[in-house]
């Protein structure tokens, strides 16, 4: 019997080699190394070509004229003219100049289980310690929590917000005006890890004191009209910002920190990186460019517009429509690259390739998950900017 078990154990062996090894050889030529499975390089910075997805940009507004079809987000600039700058009681005259507004790539936000890593920056670590510095949180992700006889899944993610102004850095769209805080190169803004009340829910209600009225489950209860009106909308880009307590169908904004149910990849960490938009709204470092008043300068934002954003995954898998990248999706060397599934299909938006901030995650991106590699997300942010340029000295 002893030896029957042996040859049958054998059997299974050689049978799960024939099935698997050449997968095993694949995600060995695609993994380089261990380091890659907890801090992945997401090749934002060489395959710009690839990975986003341009049409994004519009429509494109032009002294209050709408071009490049789709329809332009709630509150934009209605004027045609502007007048910046200037002081008439001491001989300073406004220099004057058309209004232009249109969806920019200007930031990248990415969401890491692991403190101080960077895919963005080419899988850069500032640190080996899976523990954030000063403090108690370990190596982030999804986990359960056991209270009791009840177990919870839940999950927790850091934020890096970075600057990646790529019209200005291909020549696309090369108006300092519009450039919001001048970058011209890619560079690292804001690291969650820096903010303490991003790992703790009670440190995070002193930013957000209005938590305790819309973290509950009455007020979530408008959640699902916001879900609803952003999944049949044609154009996905107008909606309503007066429910800015809900994240669409991804979850609710409170508490402004990086815990949020487990749901999913896409879901999840949408959802945090929507309230790392909302929390460096809230502090001050991101502003208002969209409405009249920011053609000429940025406003405060204590509440964030959701329509001044639309959202494009690029990784794991970028949302752009082309073929599954291979090293995000290994496969037999001989196998033709599987193309990608449509968002279109499930989208009646002819920009297929952005959604809104809440957009729901069947329409664009439940499937962009990968193992080990393709478990941090970065989303690079189209910020609606209001801006006065072409600008002529005043006479």
């Amino acid at each position: 019997m002893n030896l029957l078990w042996q040859v049958a154990k054998a059997l299974r062996v050689i049978a799960l080699m024939a099935c698997c090894a050449p997968l095993l050889v694949a995600a060995q030529t695609t993994i380089s190394s261990p380091k890659a499975l907890m801090c992945p390089d997401a090749k934002v910075l060489t395959n710009i070509h690839k990975q986003v997805c341009w049409s994004a940009m519009f429509p494109i507004r032009i002294m209050g004229v709408t071009m490049g079809g789709g329809s332009k987000p709630d509150g934009s600039a209605s004027r045609a003219f502007c007048a910046c700058g200037g002081d008439i009681t001491r001989g300073r005259l406004p220099t004057v100049g058309f209004s232009v507004g249109l969806y920019l790539p200007l930031r990248v936000v990415e969401v890491v289980r692991k403190p101080y890593c960077f895919p963005s920056l080419q899988g850069l670590e500032l640190t080996n310690n899976n523990v954030v510095a000063g403090g108690s949180r370990a190596m982030g992700g999804s986990f359960s929590i056991q209270d009791g006889p009840y177990k919870t899944e839940t999950g927790f993610y850091n934020f890096h917000y970075l600057a990646y102004p790529l019209a200005a850095l291909m020549n696309l769209f090369d108006a300092p005006a519009c450039n919001v805080g001048g970058f011209t190169n890619p560079d690292v803004m804001f690291i969650g890890e820096a903010l303490p009340n991003w790992y703790n829910d009670e440190l995070g209600a002193m930013l957000s004191p209005e938590n305790i009225l819309f973290a509950n489950p009455l007020a979530m209860a408008a959640a699902p009209i916001d879900c609803a009106a952003l999944s049949t909308a044609t154009t996905g880009t107008n909606f309503s910002d007066s429910l800015y307590w809900a994240a669409g169908c991804w979850g609710g904004m409170y508490p402004l920190t990086g815990t949020a149910a487990n749901q999913s990849l896409s879901r999840t960490t949408s959802l945090l990186a929507t309230r790392a938009i909302f929390l460096l709204s809230r502090i001050g470092l991101v502003k208002r460019t969209i409405g009249n008043d920011a053609l000429c300068e940025a406003q405060v934002m204590p509440i964030m517009r959701k329509a001044q954003y639309k959202m494009q995954m690029l990784f794991p898998v970028p949302e752009s429509r082309s073929a599954i990248n291979m090293a995000t999706a290994p496969q037999v060397a001989t196998t033709p690259q599987t193309p990608e599934i449509d968002p279109s299909a499930f989208n009646t938006s002819s920009r297929a390739c952005s959604h809104p901030i809440g957009k729901n995650t069947m329409q664009w991106g439940e499937w962009r998950a990968r193992p080990a590699t393709g478990e941090d997300a970065v989303y690079l942010l189209f910020q609606w900017v209001d801006c006065c340029i072409g600008k002529v000295p005043g006479l």
